[in-house]
């Protein structure tokens, strides 16, 4: 590859495909190396929401037969109650899965739904959770409370003692700017009870992930610096872009330039360099990297600004864009952009 040299003209921060960096923060290790706590060969087993097929998604019964079924990971939706408890459900509102319009009938807000912000834990841990199967079936389905994240982390680790097993949390931060709108933001609280119950090392076993980029830019100040490994610039360098960068897109899947206009407005803004971080092995990264190239972009990859389930399988996609993009560490690229 020809030597890179960096000019502030004309950058865009294509970010994830791009957005991975902030779409995921894992806490205590650098973003290249999100290994899997365990796996079956290359490949990470997440139960998301529980073994939600079987069970009410969220209860403890479904969180159990996960861990029993040999998930590597378990995946809660968080959000938090009207008295700042975190619980775990995964819609704003209560209706879906829960009694909550038979029990508190009056409790609904304007726009005809039972938010979960408006109750207190006592309220809610009265509801009986059925979960989403028809309304014929919800009579049968009794005994099923809301599960609040201390209670489903304490499960995890009591099950993880017993048989012997090494299974993470994967958390789901549910609507941060609804929640900071309430009053009730979520990342210290959050981070908090990670804190208490150990979740604070490389090694921990917990994944935070969210929809919503700039909250996960807002849990760095509450991460200490000891929560990166030592050397990598990873996701503090990735945020030290910020005011560097003429143009930052976010794409979540496929390629940037997929059924977009994108190309369009780069022409016409003058643009002729993406610079791109994501997952890596995420097929966005790879196709938006490709199709930049084929429209004669210069692309250039952050190394240390990509994530992958391992090293090795870091290292090969970096290998295999290569021929395509320059790759750099995010340092090099932004003492570059500075000089």
């Amino acid at each position: 590859m020809r030597k890179s040299s960096f000019s502030r003209r004309a950058l865009l921060c294509a970010a994830a495909a791009l957005a991975a960096m902030n779409m995921t923060t894992n806490i205590g290790q650098a973003a290249e190396t999100l290994r899997p706590l365990t796996g079956q060969g290359d490949r990470t087993v997440v139960a998301h929401r529980g073994a939600s097929a079987y069970l009410p998604e969220h209860s403890m019964a479904c969180y159990t037969l996960a861990h029993a079924q040999g998930a590597d990971y378990i995946e809660p939706d968080v959000m938090m109650t009207k008295d700042g408890v975190l619980v775990c459900v995964h819609d704003l509102y209560l209706e879906s899965t829960t009694d909550v319009a038979a029990r508190f009938p009056d409790r609904k807000r304007a726009d005809g739904h039972y938010y979960a912000i408006d109750f207190t834990l006592a309220e809610i841990k009265s509801l009986n959770v059925f979960g989403r199967v028809p309304e014929a079936e919800r009579a049968s389905m009794k005994g099923h409370q809301i599960v609040t994240l201390e209670e489903l982390i304490l499960l995890v680790q009591r099950l993880n003692r017993a048989t012997g097993r090494t299974v993470g949390l994967l958390v789901e931060t549910k609507a941060p700017d609804f929640h900071i709108k309430e009053g009730k933001p979520l990342e210290k609280p959050l981070l908090e009870v990670l804190a208490k119950y150990g979740y604070t090392k490389p090694d921990s076993g917990v994944i935070i992930q969210s929809f919503d980029g700039p909250h996960l830019k807002r849990l760095r100040p509450f991460l200490s610096k000891g929560d990166f490994a030592a050397g990598s610039a990873g996701h503090a360098n990735v945020a030290e872009f910020d005011g560097l960068i003429d143009v930052s897109v976010w794409k979540v899947a496929y390629s940037a330039f997929f059924n977009t206009q994108l190309d369009w407005v780069l022409r016409r803004a003058g643009i002729t360099r993406l610079i791109v971080a994501g997952i890596v092995t995420n097929g966005g990264v790879a196709s938006t990297v490709r199709d930049a190239h084929m429209r004669d972009y210069h692309v250039t990859v952050l190394a240390d600004g990509c994530a992958a389930p391992t090293p090795a399988m870091h290292d090969a996609a970096l290998a295999d864009l290569k021929t395509v993009a320059d790759i750099v560490t995010c340092r090099d690229l932004l003492d570059g952009m500075r000089r």
